[in-house]
């Protein structure tokens, strides 16, 4: 009958089957009341129990039954089966303790992450962080901690907390963390781009008696200086000032190579031939992609040599004997003057910035000084069609006046 309530104790509660065993054989030898059977029943129930440890750990499937479940007297009996019941009980005490600190311990074992999966840097990024968050920890001192980076299989950093130490692998020179922020959870790596390695990184913190370890992926993002259509007008700009340039300076020695020394158009074309080269140089190192000082020198050499621009259309304004120095030429040159102050604006906040947000300037400037040299070209082009079209007149006139002389003098010789 004890037997039956035991059973049916153990299965109402949930127990697992081998603590629920263990309870009924133990049970059985208080009612048996045979001292050699209750020592044989007891040794096999703690062999059973004693291999219950292992399910116990397993908290969804069973649970370990409490001491005074375990260690209750029965109710049917009398004072004999009690004074039995707590003999067996006082050989039991070392099992339950040991099924406790074994659920106990298999609840509270493991190390809980903040899981990030991967992680990204650019070449903008001077310093890289590889984060590692911990949810559970307990720690209130530094020297139950232990921290391990790994990159691969290979270890890249340790801090020992017990002896505030920490080490770094070569090649990882510049890797460190944030020692104090391990009590709130936080074990990130920080190290400079130029030991950041792209790839699979591990993070493996101990507490005492608990450990854990969580992957993260490094991974690197090319990002472009300039974006592909930023990256068009810069060199377009240049070289339809130039090509408007040389139109200026065909103009000059077709219809005014009379009037022009052969020198100063020597020097025209060669400070053009520089210009040229300056913006074709330019353009070749200025090449979408990631910023680097080879990108940046072309765009130096495209927007500051602007100024040479500048100098020749002045050139060939004083030089054409139709435009000189006129209010409308001088207009054109501050218009010129304003786009490459804009440009020169535009290319240091370009320059000093990985990722530039004043693109937009930088082009405007060089849009307005190709917009100058267009309007310069249409300015003389229409001047030397003016100039054309009043000198036929001067030669009618002339003629005839010429062909009077000649016979007036003809007259008086006679």
């Amino acid at each position: 009958m004890r037997t039956t309530r035991v059973s049916r104790r153990c299965g109402g509660a949930g127990e697992g089957e081998y603590a629920c065993a263990a309870s009924a054989r133990w049970g059985a030898s208080v009612r048996s009341g045979s001292s050699g059977a209750r020592r044989s029943r007891s040794s096999r129930a703690r062999g059973r129990a004693s291999r219950a440890v292992g399910p116990a750990c397993d908290r969804r499937r069973h649970r370990v039954p409490t001491v005074t479940e375990v260690f209750a007297p029965d109710e049917g009996g009398g004072g004999g089966g009690g004074s039995i019941a707590a003999a067996e009980g006082a050989e039991m005490w070392p099992l339950v303790v040991l099924l406790l600190l074994s659920s106990a311990c298999c609840g509270s074992a493991q190390l809980t992450f903040n899981p990030v999966k991967s992680i990204e840097y650019t070449t903008c990024n001077e310093t890289v962080v590889i984060p590692c968050f911990v949810t559970n920890v307990e720690a209130d001192s530094l020297r139950e901690m232990y921290l391990k980076w790994k990159f691969g299989k290979d270890w890249i950093f340790i801090y020992d907390g017990d002896r505030d130490f920490s080490n770094h692998s070569r090649g990882y020179s510049s890797a460190n963390i944030v020692k104090f922020a391990l009590l709130k959870g936080i074990a990130s790596l920080r190290m400079n781009k130029k030991d950041a390695v792209p790839g699979n990184y591990t993070c493996e913190v101990t507490e005492l008696s608990r450990e854990g370890e969580t992957y993260i992926e490094l991974k690197y993002r090319e990002v472009s200086w300039f974006s592909t259509n930023e990256n068009i007008l810069i060199i377009i700009f240049p070289m339809l000032a130039v090509l408007l340039f040389w139109g200026q300076f065909g103009i000059v020695t077709l219809k005014y190579s009379s009037s022009v020394p052969k020198e100063k158009s020597i020097f025209l074309f060669v400070a053009g031939i520089v210009l040229t080269a300056f913006v074709i140089i330019g353009a070749i190192l200025l090449v979408p992609g990631e910023y680097s000082a080879k990108k940046a020198s072309g765009l130096g050499l495209i927007v500051v040599p602007t100024v040479i621009l500048i100098l020749l259309q002045y050139s060939m304004f004083m030089i054409s004997p139709a435009v000189g120095l006129s209010s409308f030429s001088i207009a054109i040159l501050v218009i010129q003057l304003l786009g490459f102050v804009l440009s020169v604006v535009g290319l240091s906040l370009c320059v000093s910035a990985c990722s530039p947000v004043h693109g937009p300037l930088l082009i405007s400037g060089l849009g307005v000084v190709a917009l100058a040299e267009l309007l310069g070209l249409v300015y003389m082009k229409f001047n030397a069609s003016d100039q054309r079209t009043i000198q036929p007149p001067r030669k009618a006139v002339e003629e005839p006046l010429n062909a009077f002389k000649e016979s007036k003098g003809m007259m008086n010789d006679e």
